[in-house]
């Protein structure tokens, strides 16, 4: 391992180029456990609650996922852990934890055993590992196109769940179908797990902050998290972890996007794969985006743009969808775009998190981040079936994703930028 300033690369090339390679493995099992689950809506109402009046089964699947999405909760468990026995041992364990999560959804015989599987594919897919991996290894002024790389190289994953939905899940195909797209999970998963095992290193960042003159007893999670919350950029923090949660209200769209072009849209089988698709194509070009904006211009014009695109581009499917264009391209490129502006989203969210904490609370902090995220989902999606019953799926839509323009005065006027800060630089 090579030492350098703290612009450069920490590790040598021919190591940070093998672990960008196993890396973008990972994201794209993360990526694709991510997705799978959102390209089946209507397979599992067909599946599990077909003997229900449609509006309530979208209503009961809308809960229900809502339900699954607790087991985003126990991310930060995940990232504290991180922060205690070190990055690689969880990067491991979650990589596990998302095989077998897989393996036991193919088993699901009822809605509720759905569910319970879904519940820990959340708890797993949620924990970002690999985030802090590339933040800790790579030059501080190229962090963001880094971390945009391995996630638009992740979107493979995304490619692949479009693929195969349209290879298992046809006009003729049985309802069972929807199980196939698991078994890549399941192999790339444990395959991944060995990898980390076997043949990655712990962090450089992680490895000198344990080894430094600072080196104490890590701290309980609870006094790590009262540290955030007393930090002099504390302010911060909160709005980014408010961010988190608008973000999280707006994912009732992406949980059952799919079972609204199908039911309102009119849209067969056969176009929802060719959606899927312009979706994840969508999704790419969201991160390239934040990817190519966050390094050049800043992080701050990311969480401004997203903020402000996602809820108009809601808006518009809906509008279309209601106008009777629902089977045309122009709709479907609308509707991935409110994906990719929800991942492009979150991804600038991630950075600043990782950007705005010092080493031996960043696991910490993002899990908190991903602990408030959960809890937008969670709440999206529960109040979101209430809503269902009453207005619908496009006005449910509508309003859990307007909460984001008040993230726009909200950046302006108290997060800092974070373009090209010295990691090893940040103080409590």
């Amino acid at each position: 391992m090579t030492e350098s300033s703290s612009s450069s690369l920490r590790v040598s090339k021919g190591y940070f180029r093998y672990l960008v390679f196993v890396l973008i493995l990972i994201e794209i099992l993360d990526a694709y456990t991510t997705a799978y689950p959102l390209v089946i809506p209507s397979n599992i109402i067909d599946e599990f609650l077909a003997d229900m009046n449609r509006n309530t089964a979208q209503a009961i699947y809308s809960i229900g996922a809502g339900i699954a999405t607790i087991g985003m909760y126990f991310v930060f468990v995940n990232q504290y852990m991180a922060d205690r026995i070190g990055r690689k041992k969880i990067l491991a364990f979650t990589c596990f934890g998302m095989a077998f999560a897989s393996l036991m959804m193919i088993l699901s015989t009822t809605f509720i055993m759905y569910i319970v599987f879904l519940f820990l594919l959340y708890l797993f897919f949620s924990s970002d590992i690999w985030m802090i991996y590339i933040n800790e290894e790579c030059p501080d002024d190229k962090r963001a196109i880094w971390a945009n790389i391995i996630v638009s190289g992740g979107i493979i994953g995304v490619f692949v769940s479009s693929i195969l939905r349209g290879v298992f899940i046809t006009e003729t195909s049985p309802v069972g179908a929807w199980r196939g797209l698991s078994w890549f999970a399941v192999i790339l998963g444990f395959l991944c797990t060995i990898l980390v095992l076997f043949t990655l290193k712990e962090t450089s960042t992680y490895k000198e902050h344990k080894e430094s003159g600072e080196k104490v007893e890590t701290p309980s999670f609870t006094e790590n998290v009262k540290a955030l919350f007393k930090s002099s950029r504390r302010t911060e923090y909160i709005v980014v972890l408010f961010l988190a949660l608008t973000n999280g209200l707006s994912y009732l769209f992406c949980i059952v996007g799919q079972e609204y072009l199908r039911t309102q849209g009119g849209v067969s089988e056969s176009q929802v794969n060719t959606a899927v698709l312009i979706t994840a194509t969508m999704i790419l070009s969201a991160y390239i985006v934040s990817g190519i904006t966050g390094d050049k211009i800043g992080r701050k014009f990311v969480l401004y743009f997203w903020s402000i695109l996602l809820p108009i581009f809601v808006i518009i499917v809906v509008m279309l969808v209601n106008i009777g264009m629902g089977t045309s391209i122009i709709t479907w490129i609308f509707f991935g775009l409110v994906y990719g502006a929800w991942w492009g989203l979150i991804g600038g969210i991630r950075i600043v998190t990782v950007e705005i904490v010092p080493t031996d609370k960043r696991g910490t902090a993002g899990g908190l981040r991903g602990f408030i995220s959960a809890l937008g989902i969670t709440s999206g999606l529960l109040l979101g079936g209430i809503v269902v019953l009453f207005l619908g799926l496009g006005m449910a839509f509508i309003l859990f994703s307007i909460p984001l323009f008040i993230n726009v005065p909200l950046v302006y006027k108290y997060i800092k930028e974070t373009k090209g800060v010295d990691l090893t630089s940040i103080k409590a």
